[in-house]
């Protein structure tokens, strides 16, 4: 008798139990408390945003308010330079004072310039359709850019072989043949221009390159072997004709002057049909390693010579 009546005495807890079971599930599956007011703040429809080089960033918020009829009758967007000046309503950079108005995407920041590099600090205050304002949103904030190209300041850094590095310090000109100007009048679907200059070596070579391209296909020739030829260039139809032919030189270089010469075939009536009546251009660079590790560079210039 006695422990059946332990057993009975355990009902009304084991019932107890349950009602605090559902009543801890029903608490889980209700949804979070709604937000009032502002949320979800953009700059220039970014979420806290890196880099931004806009001088007049623009504000974007949506309002929160589920009861009928709700709607937004003013704004205020405040700019700070921290969180803690934001959260004291302190907008030490920018306040737009409350605008009635019921815009809230694309608000353009008016205040002083903004610096480079800079993490600005924002938020909105909302006034409903009785004028009453809602909490202030949460903060949010952005990031300035460089804002200019004068504040840039680093170098390009990166692996180059001693031939790359020649041939990006190279001063190579692009040059022209002044008889050019003339492709209508020949009737012919192409023109041929040469190209000459001297190339003095002081040292025995160890390997050389030579890095050319011209409108639209290009011939090399060093000491009269020819070393570079045509089918190394796609007419400009097919590939962009700035793009360098790269060509081992260095068993045709000697001591002494060499004779460098670079032949240019410009075709005269383009892929629609119509005849062209531009200055092709041509740009080539010799680039030589000594046999003592030294390098140098010989480059297209005013001073060669011309010939059609």
């Amino acid at each position: 008798m006695k422990t059946l009546a332990i057993k009975n005495a355990m009902i009304p807890l084991i019932a107890l139990g349950f009602v605090f079971s559902v009543a801890s599930a029903d608490r889980a599956r209700q949804p979070p408390a709604e937000i009032f007011g502002p949320v979800h703040l953009r700059l220039d429809n970014l979420a806290t945003p890196l880099g931004i080089d806009d001088p007049a960033p623009r504000f974007s918020w949506q309002l929160s308010d589920p009861a009928p009829g709700a709607r937004q009758t003013a704004y205020e967007v405040m700019v700070a330079s921290s969180p803690e000046l934001l959260n004291q309503g302190k907008a030490d950079i920018w306040d737009s004072g409350r605008i009635a108005s019921q815009q809230s995407l694309n608000v353009q920041y008016r205040g002083p310039a903004l610096t480079p590099s800079t993490r600005y600090f924002w938020c909105v205050k909302l006034w409903n359709s009785i004028g009453k304002s809602y909490p202030q949103s949460h903060g949010s904030w952005w990031e300035s850019g460089l804002m200019s190209q004068d504040a840039w300041h680093a170098q390009w850094i990166g692996y180059e072989t001693p031939e790359e590095a020649t041939v990006r310090s190279a001063p190579a000109e692009w040059i022209v043949n002044p008889d050019a100007r003339s492709p209508k009048g020949q009737d012919r679907p192409e023109q041929r221009f040469d190209y000459r200059a001297t190339v003095t070596l002081a040292k025995p070579v160890r390997h050389a390159a030579l890095y050319a391209t011209g409108q639209d296909t290009v011939s090399a020739w060093i000491n009269g072997a020819q070393v570079a030829t045509e089918a190394k260039l796609a007419p400009s139809n097919q590939m962009p004709w700035r793009k360098f032919v790269r060509t081992e030189v260095g068993s045709h270089l000697s001591v002494g002057k060499n004779a460098l010469a670079i032949e240019t075939l410009h075709y005269v009536v383009n892929p629609n049909g119509a005849a062209t009546d531009d200055a092709p251009p041509m740009i080539a660079t010799l680039v030589v390693e000594y046999t003592d590790g030294t390098w140098t560079s010989f480059s297209s210039s005013k001073q060669w010579k011309t010939a059609t």
